[in-house]
């Protein structure tokens, strides 16, 4: 699991609605000013201003854009006899109240399994090198109406007949299950080793997602890990836009 940074800045009543202009949004080929944390060339702790840009997002229905060595192990189970992904199964069930009655299946769907892939650049403008510096990618989904941006968590859904979604596949948003820069530093490893001033990164990250949720995806790379809620460093540093 990539670990969080350290400066969260969770609030502690949660948000999970927003006023669109109070959001910054940000389009793919954009570049905007990001917080970062890693440390100096003495090891010693240090925060920077930098810049990131989403290069490109592409969406497959196989894994072949993947280094096969990093593949999350889930990820290569959900690989059907034709190398593609297989699709996942939606069970819309009913809750019980544990007592005289159990969580009931009312109907079951089946939709396809999409990779996410999203190219990212940082690009260190400061005056110092940043060693073992932390990223983080997260996806949320969200929706839009009457002049607010409203997160839209699928398998919290309820709708005729039905409480909530549950599913048998491997698709999820929430942050990045995989990445390409990596260094043995740290939890989760999700760290670039060496960013010198004037030099840029390139590093990929990837998600696996419900194909009907590519209509609404949203990308954090605040570093704070949220998807669940507008933490503040979404509603400083915004977020980018790569609906499909």
């Amino acid at each position: 699991m990539p670990e969080r940074s350290e400066r969260n800045g969770y609030n502690d009543e949660i948000s999970t609605s927003v006023n669109e202009k109070k959001l910054p949004i940000y389009q793919i080929g954009d570049t905007f000013d990001l917080d970062v944390i890693g440390e100096n060339t003495n090891g010693e702790y240090l925060e920077k201003t930098i810049s990131v840009k989403v290069d490109s997002v592409q969406i497959s229905d196989d894994l072949q854009l993947l280094d096969p060595d990093k593949i999350p192990q889930e990820w290569a189970k959900a690989i059907d006899a034709d190398g593609k992904l297989a699709t996942n199964t939606l069970n819309y069930v009913k809750s019980g109240d544990g007592i005289d009655s159990l969580d009931e299946i009312v109907k079951s769907e089946e939709v396809n399994q999409k990779l996410v892939y999203v190219t990212v650049t940082y690009t260190n403008h400061s005056n110092e090198e940043i060693d073992h510096m932390l990223y983080l990618g997260a996806l949320l989904t969200l929706t839009k109406e009457n002049g607010k941006v409203q997160l839209y968590i699928s398998t919290e859904q309820a709708g005729d007949g039905y409480d909530y979604i549950s599913w048998t596949g491997v698709a999820k948003t929430g942050e990045m299950v995989y990445y390409s820069v990596s260094e043995n530093y740290g939890n989760g490893g999700n760290y670039i080793s060496s960013i010198k001033p004037g030099e840029s990164v390139q590093l990929n990250m990837a998600w696996i997602v419900n194909e009907s949720d590519l209509k609404n995806l949203y990308l954090n790379v605040t570093g704070d890990g949220a998807s669940y809620e507008f933490s503040e460093y979404i509603l400083k540093k915004g977020l980018v836009d790569i609906r499909k």
